[in-house]
């Protein structure tokens, strides 16, 4: 991997596509494969999708932050917001 060769890694994850688990897992790989995780890009976003939704809610969990929105069927769904750099 050229991860561990340069000074900096982003990650770039699209929106509603993208899912935690597979973001999560790429992350860990990328960290042992001696990356140096300084942020992640987050394309597509559309704010107005899940504006005016009822309600939503957001927490940590293992330095990551994640929100409930709800897609285009009306489903609940849960999108990565940040991952925090452990260094």
């Amino acid at each position: 991997l050229l991860s561990s060769l340069v000074q900096a890694t982003l990650m770039v994850i699209e929106a509603g596509r993208t899912r935690t688990r597979a973001a999560s897992e790429a992350q860990n790989r990328l960290r042992t494969a001696g990356a140096h995780m300084v942020g992640a890009i987050l394309t597509r976003y559309q704010p107005q999708a899940s504006y005016g939704y009822g309600y939503g809610y957001g927490y940590g969990h293992e330095k990551s932050q994640y929100r409930y929105v709800a897609d285009d069927n009306n489903k609940k769904r849960r999108i990565l917001l940040s991952v925090q750099n452990e260094d």
